[in-house]
């Protein structure tokens, strides 16, 4: 009988709770306050494109919704510098044909531009230009040491002395730094060349950082 009682007493609480709430009003939705407005006409609407949204005072509104739903135009790609970058090393290439071959050991470790070379006829006892199209260019001669210049410390020697014989007026910013020239990592060098001659000899300069770890124990 007591049972009874409970449930029909609980029955009756629980409905009257559902009834107030029934009565009680809808909290305001985000929707509701303001934020967003249906335009009558939103795909007639101008909208100017951004790269980046502007939130201002928690405000998100249709301009920056359209913002995102139409294409960034003028857009670069990500690839772009890199192509610039191709061209830039790239540019005169039809110039080519103005060079002379520098040859050592029948391989080409360099080219000098012909204007730059007839600097060094006057070294003739250092340095030759054998007529031979073997190597290519329109000149039909390449550049080479003379034959009895053979180990390294002879050519690094005689190339010292036609550098500083010519002057600052020619290779500008000669700072008596030698640069090992190679084919490649790891084999021996043919020569050791002033850093800043390298370029008026066709030579492609390296430079390696080292990178020092210091542990405190």
């Amino acid at each position: 009988m007591a049972n009874n009682f409970c449930c029909h007493h609980l029955s009756h609480k629980l409905r009257s709770s559902i009834s107030s709430l029934r009565n009680l009003p809808l909290p305001s939705s985000p929707f509701t306050r303001g934020t967003l407005k249906f335009p009558i006409c939103p795909s007639r609407r101008t909208h100017t494109l951004s790269a980046a949204i502007h939130i201002q005072s928690g405000r998100f509104t249709w301009d920056d919704v359209f913002n995102l739903a139409e294409p960034q135009k003028n857009k670069s790609s990500d690839l772009d510098g890199y192509f610039e970058k191709v061209k830039l090393c790239n540019r005169n290439s039809e110039k080519q044909c103005e060079f002379i071959p520098f040859v050592l050991e029948k391989r080409i470790v360099g080219y000098v531009h012909n204007r730059f070379a007839d600097n060094l006829r006057r070294f003739d006892d250092l340095i030759i230009l054998p007529d031979d199209t073997s190597y290519g260019g329109k000149f039909g001669r390449y550049i080479t040491l003379h034959p009895r210049i053979r180990t390294i410390e002879d050519r690094t020697s005689a190339l010292e002395y036609v550098i500083k014989s010519l002057g600052e007026e020619l290779v500008p910013g000669i700072r008596n730094e030698l640069y090992p020239v190679k084919s490649s990592f790891g084999v021996p060098e043919y020569f050791s060349l002033e850093r800043a001659a390298a370029p008026y000899f066709g030579i492609k300069v390296t430079l390696l950082h080292d990178n020092i770890i210091i542990y405190f124990l």
